[in-house]
């Protein structure tokens, strides 16, 4: 935004404001629905709606951030189109959640991929297909949206607990330590959404979450 007449120690202290603010309003935002998926009411408005162009946006929205620490980010695909049953808002929070944490912990010149492929529930992995509804069937589809990046990775001990709330993975650096409630509330979602979520890191080699929807 244009701001005529200030000097430039004024607008970055403002720039500076307002990226707070928008971090205090995340903060709060991810607060209240947790606290509605606590009480039973984070509802679902399943709409039919093309993945594609939905994960083409959030990738566009995120390329200047990876832009300024030259990250490589990338998007791949199968398809030209993937219709599928979601709730648009609550996805866009599992995926920027990600994302947000991939950028994060990437380095400079790193590389972090998000990908959506097409997979049948037989394909996803046993351990995965226990915590999905018995009465599933073995040739449902699911989509599988997936962030891979080069960052600092996680511990494996630490694994286990990165979906609990407020849990902070204690090797991150200070700098970027954040609330840990991003990762609780996208694996609220993604539960919400009758699917699973998995982890698959390592310290100095990166980490992939993937989603099956």
């Amino acid at each position: 935004v244009a701001m005529p007449g200030l000097t430039s120690v004024v607008r970055n202290k403002l720039d500076l404001v307002y990226s707070n603010a928008q971090r205090l309003l995340l903060l709060v935002n991810q607060l209240l629905d947790l606290r509605k998926s606590q009480e039973g009411k984070l509802d679902l408005h399943i709409s039919k709606s093309d993945l594609i162009p939905f994960l083409e946006e959030i990738h566009l929205a995120f390329s200047h951030l990876a832009m300024r620490k030259s990250i490589h980010f990338g998007f791949d695909k199968d398809d030209t189109s993937f219709y599928a049953w979601f709730d648009k808002s609550l996805v866009e929070k599992v995926v920027f959640n990600l994302l947000s944490n991939a950028i994060k912990f990437t380095p400079n010149n790193g590389r972090i991929v998000l990908s959506l492929k097409k997979c049948l529930l037989q394909d996803i992995p046993a351990d995965l297909r226990d915590t999905l509804p018995a009465e599933f069937s073995q040739e449902m589809e699911f989509a599988v949206i997936r962030v891979s990046d080069s960052g600092c990775g996680i511990p494996q001990e630490e694994l286990k607990h990165i979906f609990v709330p407020f849990y902070q993975v204690e090797e991150q650096v200070p700098a970027e330590v954040g609330t840990g409630l991003g990762l609780s509330l996208v694996h609220t979602i993604v539960k919400l959404h009758h699917g699973c979520i998995t982890v698959d890191s390592k310290p100095s080699h990166g980490s992939v979450f993937t989603v099956y929807l």
